[in-house]
């Protein structure tokens, strides 16, 4: 299910972090969905105008209406056909476009019938019509946007490697606090769970289901989920730590946070402001230390407060901030030394 931003919130129940199951899935598939979701559906998430004229100009016009139903504006639920393999392994994007093409279309009745009933929306109608041509036209939307993101997703290799790597380090030096801070800007980590603005607010209990992360070469701020009360792996899809390097042309992996664990799995300016905070300090005094704009280090302050890293407190007018204990924890594990 593809949610989108609005005013509600789904939550998501994570239990025990230290015991939360999580792995990394590098499936370009999704990454397709998310770039024909801004390119056809209008959705801006941050792709470059360079990128949008190609996967527009690339895809046909009978397969550009396919994806109509699943991009509208406003809509954040799209049957589960949409992804015939999920996301919980490295699933080249033939297999899915295969998939897609040879499925049994009961399953995408099926599916509409699951999420709407007798009351199918309007855009789903001509769709539940004639299912396989409709399938047919998905896959081949696919199949056109893929043509021209090939060369972009294999000169991402580097990026998704460091976030694999990224993700392995924060679970097995017990980082994952830290970690989940950083996902996505629409998406909130608070001990113990995830929330995520949602016109289709739900509650989910992973209940010792795997979390599975999936990067995507997308625009900055595009996400694709995947939350169910069912037995099966959970997913959230979110743009590859550095995506910017890769559309500007510059197609590098920043070096200023390599041997730096801390820095790797929060990124260099949380990790600046824990490291900061080992002794209390004003909001204005660590926008001088770390030479940037109050607003920058208020808003990384915010994320932090919210997932019990660093503690706030009003005095005389001023905004103090300390590392909490678990913050002291998270530096300890990822520095090696108590920095």
């Amino acid at each position: 299910m593809d949610r989108q931003t609005m005013q509600q919130r789904t939550v998501i129940d994570l239990g025990n972090v230290g015991e939360l199951s999580v792995s990394v899935s590098l499936s370009p598939y999704v990454s397709v969905l998310a770039v024909l979701a801004d390119v056809i559906g209008g959705r801006r998430q941050g792709l470059p105008e360079p990128w949008r004229r190609a996967v527009r100009h690339a895809v046909a016009p009978a397969n550009y209406a396919a994806m109509a139903p699943i991009v509208r504006p406003g809509e954040s639920v799209s049957p589960d056909f949409i992804v015939p393999l999920e996301p919980v392994g490295d699933v080249p994007v033939r297999d899915q476009v295969e998939q897609l093409r040879e499925s049994s279309f009961e399953s995408l009745l099926t599916d509409l019938d699951s999420e709407y009933g007798r009351r199918v929306p309007p855009q789903w109608q001509a769709v539940a019509r004639a299912p396989r041509t409709w399938g047919n036209n998905l896959a081949g939307a696919v199949s056109d946007a893929w043509a021209e993101l090939d060369p972009a997703w294999r000169g991402a290799q580097r990026l998704l490697e460091r976030e694999v790597n990224r993700v392995g380090t924060a679970v097995v030096r017990g980082g994952l606090d830290g970690l989940l801070t950083t996902i996505h800007p629409r998406i909130t980590y608070e001990p113990g769970r995830l929330t995520m603005a949602d016109p289709d607010p739900a509650r989910y209990d992973l209940a010792g289901r795997r979390l599975v992360l999936v990067p995507m070469i997308a625009g900055r701020n595009a996400m694709i989920t995947r939350f169910t009360s069912g037995p099966e792996a959970q997913w959230v899809a979110y743009p590859v730590p550095g995506i910017d390097t890769l559309w500007n042309g510059r197609g590098t992996v920043g070096t200023e946070s390599d041997g730096d664990v801390l820095s790797l799995i929060v990124g260099q300016r949380r990790a600046s402001i824990l490291r900061a905070l080992r002794t209390p300090m004003t909001m204005q005094q660590l926008a001088r230390v770390l030479e940037c704009s109050q607003s920058t280090i208020t808003y990384h302050c915010d994320q932090l407060h919210i997932a019990d890293l660093i503690r706030r407190e009003r005095h005389a007018q001023q905004m103090w901030g300390t590392r909490t204990e678990r913050g002291d924890r998270i530096v300890e594990l990822l520095s090696g030394r108590g920095s």
